[in-house]
């Protein structure tokens, strides 16, 4: 399935906005500091754990601990593993949280490396296949569908209850923290269907 190049996109200047890094390794960073982070919270003593551990925390990292604090979600697990046999699929939610104010299961995945290209439909852009050939080929669309194949894990195989789920997109340059629910589009039995119905014939 052809999908628009992010080549001409990346930069190493990513770094420059207060980054100790960029491009995948940026990634695969700040989400081991957050996990140990989330590690801090069995040491009820939060924050200062993770400092003692690491000299200088990536900014992204710094900004998605503000959000947490600011949206007052407790971290309970951090690169959960998750698999569906039927799917033949495995893969590990970035975070799930507690909303404390509304005693709700949450799951985040972190985004950080697609500020320097348009993260939504581009009107050159391809379209996916059948069932689904009404959604654009692009970074936001395969995230959500990243985001909602792991809520359909966690409540097929693990009868687990997701009440929210979010995309964290984090832009240094601006810098920003996104969060980014699932569309009306998720939440429609047809398309939870297919897609269910669509991860067994395939694989």
């Amino acid at each position: 399935m052809k999908q628009r190049s992010t080549k001409k996109f990346f930069s190493t200047k990513t770094k420059t906005f207060g980054c100790n890094a960029y491009g995948a390794i940026h990634g695969s960073q700040v989400h081991k500091q957050m996990e140990l982070f989330t590690q801090s919270f069995t040491r009820n003593d939060g924050k200062k754990w993770l400092f003692e551990r690491i000299q200088t925390p990536d900014v992204c990292t710094l900004r998605i601990i503000a959000m947490l604090e600011k949206e007052k979600w407790i971290p309970i697990a951090s690169e959960f593993k998750i698999w569906e046999e039927d799917w033949r699929v495995a893969t590990a939610v970035d975070m799930i949280v507690i909303d404390t104010v509304r005693d709700e299961l949450v799951i985040l995945e972190f985004k950080c490396g697609y500020e320097g290209e348009e993260y939504g439909a581009h009107p050159h852009d391809v379209y996916l296949p059948e069932p689904f050939q009404q959604l654009p080929n692009c970074p936001l669309v395969r995230h959500t569908f990243q985001l909602l194949g792991m809520k359909r894990i966690l409540e097929r195989k693990y009868q687990l209850i997701v009440d929210q789920a979010y995309i964290i997109r984090l832009c240094p340059k601006m810098r920003t923290v996104e969060k980014i629910g699932l569309c009306n589009w998720c939440l429609d039995d047809d398309n939870i269907y297919n897609l269910d119905y669509g991860m067994m014939v395939t694989h």
